[in-house]
């Protein structure tokens, strides 16, 4: 059904699942008509890290492979963002909804297979994950350490207290 659906529209859309296995085998069945992009993780990284999810383009550091074919993630990520149709699996196309020009920009159409699936996800999207490392970094930048409480009100005030700090010490990482 969601092909028919794509098929009729006709347009550059996002083809969303629950795995990578169903993106396979949306890609068997149709392999003219899809490009595919997983996450980091799955690709390796020929600067020496791991996978590319260890490298230090991950985290806005400075790459000499990064936007070039040489890199199998960047390829890839190219591939998907000119394809007309691009299939990836919700913790992806979660993590990329915010990109001005990543893979996803552009696509007036998004078809969830197993749509049933996507609540925990788009649950898991919302929320926030602070390293020990930054939450050190922070606290040494503004004076501001952890909540000491579990109640919602603290957080958000803690949050909005090093907003800025954040995104400061979010750049120095990607200017690096």
């Amino acid at each position: 059904i969601a092909m028919a659906v794509l098929r009729i529209w006709n347009e550059r859309a996002v083809l969303a699942t629950k795995t990578i296995q169903l993106q396979d085998q949306y890609l068997r069945d149709f392999p003219d008509m899809l490009v595919k992009l997983t996450g980091r993780s799955n690709y390796p990284c020929p600067v020496g890290f791991k996978n590319a999810a260890d490298a230090p383009c991950a985290m806005g550091g400075p790459c000499v492979l990064k936007n070039t074919s040489k890199c199998p993630y960047y390829r890839a990520r190219d591939l998907a963002t000119f394809g007309a149709i691009m299939v990836g699996n919700y913790d992806l196309v979660m993590a990329q909804l915010h990109s001005q020009n990543g893979p996803l920009s552009g696509r007036p159409i998004f078809v969830g297979d197993e749509a049933h699936l996507m609540d925990e996800t788009l649950r898991a999207s919302g929320s926030v994950q602070v390293s020990e490392w930054l939450a050190a970094r922070l606290q040494e930048r503004t004076g501001y350490g952890w909540p000491q409480t579990t109640d919602r009100a603290s957080w958000e005030g803690w949050a909005d207290s090093i907003h800025e700090e954040t995104r400061e010490v979010a750049n120095e990482l990607r200017n690096r």
